[in-house]
């Protein structure tokens, strides 16, 4: 009974390798919201895969570490939203892409769990969480490191925003991430 579910064991890691969520750690993202509320959002930087980061850490063998990264990687290669994308070891992927959303769709680029997106009747928020203890605890364990930031564009009225107004638009940069999240609420149709 031990062989078999040896044998499945590297199966089973792949699979939550492409299941499992990926951290943005360098990265600058920027979001276009039209008038409509259509958006864009813009991603380029490094993602760690939490499950290749913490097998590679177990001490999984080589040939399985291998098998997970490969189909990541062309989990990732595959998405239509990604122009570019790099291994880079540790579990960190170098990705960048661009995708459109419609004025009623609620998503995020590369499917990211750090950022939500919510409609209501003439608005729309976007926000992320904030770093907690647990979060770093996380990061640290695992040997990532955060240093991003958001920027957000838009012509629409802003309802609400804990972001700082700049020439490039709206942003959030590393501390303010950490710190408080993401959270602006923009007028829409």
């Amino acid at each position: 009974m031990r062989k078999p579910l040896r044998l499945l064991l590297p199966l089973l890691l792949v699979a939550l390798a492409l299941t499992a969520c990926y951290e943005p750690l360098e990265y600058e993202l920027v979001i276009n919201v039209s008038d409509t509320g259509a958006y864009e959002m813009s991603f380029d930087g490094t993602i760690g895969a939490y499950l290749i980061t913490q097998a590679e850490l177990d001490g999984t063998p080589p040939e399985e570490l291998e098998a997970m990264v490969s189909e990541a990687s062309g989990y990732i290669e595959e998405n239509p939203t990604v122009t570019a994308s790099e291994y880079r070891g540790g579990g960190i992927f170098y990705v960048r892409g661009t995708q459109s959303f419609s004025s009623t769709d609620m998503g995020v680029i590369f499917d990211l769990s750090f950022l939500d997106v919510t409609r209501e009747p003439g608005r729309m928020t976007f926000a992320s969480w904030s770093f907690g203890e647990e979060t770093q605890e996380q990061f640290d364990h695992l040997g990532y490191k955060h240093d991003g930031h958001v920027i957000l564009r838009t012509s629409a009225s802003i309802i609400e925003s804990n972001g700082k107004q700049g020439p490039r638009g709206h942003y959030w940069d590393k501390e303010l991430i950490e710190r408080e999240g993401v959270r602006i609420t923009i007028a829409t149709p």
